[in-house]
């Protein structure tokens, strides 16, 4: 979870992505996975899995509508080439966190077979990460005084807390979040 420069991975498919409790159990079983599991906190188990899901993002395709699609016959960002950002425009920090709350918290998942999983249990991995990327925020080390530390320290508890209420299966630990 870096806070500076968060990554998000978009993965997309014409068919809708199995992303069921029995599918997902089966994956994390695999040799490579399990090999993974040392180095990764988010292999350990489903409900780590689930922290790594953002959304769905045809479930929100409405709010992208006034931007170009992107595709090989015409791709916008590569004619289009970097640019700088202005300041305040970064999703970094508590700014990518708000704009992903505002968009990737509620059902239904259109692009994801959730076979017999409710999409409340996807969708409680979506929020606990929220809560975890906030106690990796409240974690990071800044040259602040001693109060203001006991204090980012005490909301670094609480986002993991609540992360942990929101999905109880999911054994993330404070040492893992500069993971």
């Amino acid at each position: 979870m870096d806070l500076y420069q968060p990554i998000l991975g978009l993965v997309g498919s014409r068919e809708p992505i199995d992303l069921s409790s029995e599918f997902l159990t089966g994956q994390l079983q695999s040799d490579a996975v399990q090999r993974l599991r040392g180095e990764c906190p988010f292999f350990r188990s489903l409900a780590n899995f689930r922290l790594l899901l953002v959304g769905d993002l045809r479930a929100v395709a409405p709010d992208f509508e006034r931007f170009a699609l992107n595709t090989n016959d015409y791709p916008v960002i590569a004619f289009n080439g970097p640019r700088p950002i202005q300041p305040g425009q970064s999703l970094a920090g508590i700014s990518f966190l708000n704009w992903l709350g505002q968009r990737f918290l509620k059902t239904p998942f259109p692009s994801c077979h959730l076979g017999n999983t409710p999409p409340e249990e996807f969708l409680a991995g979506i929020r606990a990460r929220k809560y975890l990327y906030a106690a990796s925020i409240s974690a990071a080390p800044l040259p602040v005084s001693a109060e203001k530390q006991i204090e980012r320290a005490r909301q670094t508890m609480e986002h993991l807390e609540t992360a942990s209420r929101i999905s109880p299966r999911n054994d993330f630990q404070h040492a893992e979040l500069g993971r």
